[in-house]
């Protein structure tokens, strides 16, 4: 089971980004700080494109299946045309 989902990652960037601005803006030079501030929020998206959920196109109903009995959650979206 993944600790950190979407939603708790997003409450973590909420209060760690402004914060670090606001220590950077305070306690370092303007150029390094705004820098590694930017350098920061790189890394918290990169962090974050690693958390989004991917899709899974399944063949048929052995491997939804095997997906469902891996143990981790599993989002089944069935669409229809009709």
């Amino acid at each position: 089971m993944r600790f950190v989902n979407q939603y708790s990652y997003l409450l973590f960037v909420v209060f760690v980004l402004p914060a670090s601005a606001v220590a950077a803006y305070f306690w370092l030079p303007k150029p390094v700080g705004l820098a590694l501030v930017a350098l920061l929020g790189v890394g918290l998206v990169f962090v974050a494109s690693l958390q989004h959920y991917r899709e899974t196109i399944l063949a048929d109903t052995a491997a939804l299946d095997g997906l469902i009995g891996k143990g981790s959650p599993v989002m089944v979206v069935l669409f229809s045309h009709y």
